[in-house]
């Protein structure tokens, strides 16, 4: 229940971050919301995955818009179980999760 509750308000700060006409405030907001509420689960593609509206990239994926389908499309045609994945600079590590959970391939990720 607490998930769910976390999943609206960062859904109103989605539509409000949008449609806000200043620029200035709204990271220190984003940081507002991260201290207080931390993050909410989110299923992406077959990953559950923790997330907050900090970063930019973390709101994509909780809109489930990936910006890097074909990487991702690439990683999923090309990997074999038990293959190595290397991930440098794997930021939250959402290709290693693919490649871990979804292709059960080894993997090392480094930011």
């Amino acid at each position: 229940m607490l998930n769910f509750f976390k999943k609206i308000i960062f859904f109103l700060w989605f539509l409000l971050d949008r449609n806000l006409p200043f620029k200035r405030g709204k990271h220190k907001i984003s940081l507002l919301l991260t201290s207080l509420f931390g993050s909410a689960i989110y299923k992406v593609g077959s990953i559950k995955m923790a997330l907050n509206p900090h970063e930019f990239f973390w709101r994509n994926l909780m809109a489930n818009k990936l910006t890097d389908k074909d990487v991702e499309n690439a990683i999923r045609s090309n990997l074999s179980p038990d293959d190595i994945f290397l991930d440098i600079g794997a930021n939250i590590g959402y290709f290693s999760l693919i490649a871990a959970v979804d292709l059960k391939a080894r993997v090392f990720a480094f930011e």
